[in-house]
């Protein structure tokens, strides 16, 4: 873009809830960007924090013009997306997460590159953090930015050059006139909504771009409990969107499942069966060597020995993931999702 004329409005949603640890460094970004202040509105949709999070959102939105904080009592991210794109005027939507944060020209290069590549969604890649000094805290951030922990997942390993079309990315930059051609946020998804709304575009042709420079900084959960809970309800959704758009996007995705259900039924086969019982000890047994190499190969590679915890970490991320899908699959056949 040449000037500031060729600048649109934009409007920044974010959703949070109980951030109180974050929220303020993430506004303190946003009050910072380089994007010109009167084409920005910001709007801080607050899923009713009791942490003290509204207190904080409600001085920063009374700090400055184009400041707004609402109420969302769905509480879910996708609520409180509809709330925000609802209440907004800006021709380009930026979504941001509360929990991360973004460096001075992060709204403008989306800008830019929505323009630029034409795609209907882009965004960039999540430079993740631990959350503290902590053994585990270390661990579970390179697990959750690692090949062996996510699969690959492009905005997570980083590595892009060049833009890319991908499945995903966080934060995604958008048109408004793309929410009114596909639709809302589903509010369904207590979870993955991100994923369920780029995979609906990438369903009816569209395209969702990384692109190289678009940086943010995620910080990780510090407990392996709360990334147990985080990735069961990764996958406890991934099959209602596979569903509603008539195929699974990437392969990576069943893997975990696929894992955890051999597991059960050659685990339940082996207590009669004695060709079912080798079966589930091979495959239990190459599991545990990959995850042990993994943790060994990153333990080596960034000197820190600390990292021999990711084979507890990788772990808990597939099987966790991997009996959230399968919960999913058996909520759809149900008929309770």
């Amino acid at each position: 873009m040449s000037s500031v004329t060729d600048f649109p409005k934009v409007s920044v949603v974010i959703p949070c809830r109980n951030e109180v640890r974050f929220i303020a460094s993430c506004l303190d970004g946003v009050g910072a960007f380089d994007y010109p202040q009167d084409l920005m509105e910001v709007e801080v949709v607050d899923g009713m924090s009791t942490d003290g999070t509204r207190d904080l959102v409600r001085a920063w939105a009374d700090s400055g013009p184009r400041r707004r904080t609402m109420d969302n009592p769905g509480k879910t991210a996708a609520a409180a997306m509809n709330i925000g794109i609802a209440a907004s005027t800006g021709d380009v939507i930026v979504r941001l997460d509360a929990h991360a944060g973004y460096p001075a020209g992060y709204m403008r290069l989306c800008v830019e590159a929505l323009a630029e590549t034409k795609a209907e969604i882009v965004g960039g890649t999540v430079h993740t953090l631990p959350d503290g000094t902590g053994a585990m805290a270390t661990a579970i951030a390179v697990a959750v930015s690692s090949r062996f922990g996510v699969g690959g997942t492009a905005f997570r390993v980083g590595g892009v050059e060049k833009p890319v079309q991908v499945d995903i990315v966080p934060f995604g930059c958008f048109k408004r006139s793309l929410i009114e051609s596909i639709g809302r946020y589903d509010e369904s998804m207590l979870r993955d909504e991100d994923a369920d709304l780029c995979f609906r575009v990438t369903a009816q042709g569209g395209r969702v771009v990384l692109c190289p420079g678009i940086d943010s900084e995620y910080v990780a959960r510090r407990r392996l409990s709360q990334l147990c809970v985080q990735y069961f309800l990764y996958g406890i959704y991934k099959p209602a969107i596979a569903r509603k758009v008539h195929k699974i996007m990437t392969i990576r995705q069943v893997v975990p499942p696929v894992f955890v259900s051999s597991l059960l039924v050659f685990g339940a086969m082996s207590l009669w069966n004695g060709s079912a019982r080798w079966v589930f000890a091979a495959e239990a047994a190459s599991y545990a060597a990959a995850v042990v190499g993994a943790a060994i190969v990153e333990a080596v590679s960034r000197r820190d020995w600390r990292l021999i915890l990711l084979m507890l970490v990788y772990p808990v991320m597939h099987i966790a993931y991997g009996i959230g899908y399968v919960v999913g699959v058996a909520r759809l056949i149900r008929g309770t999702h």
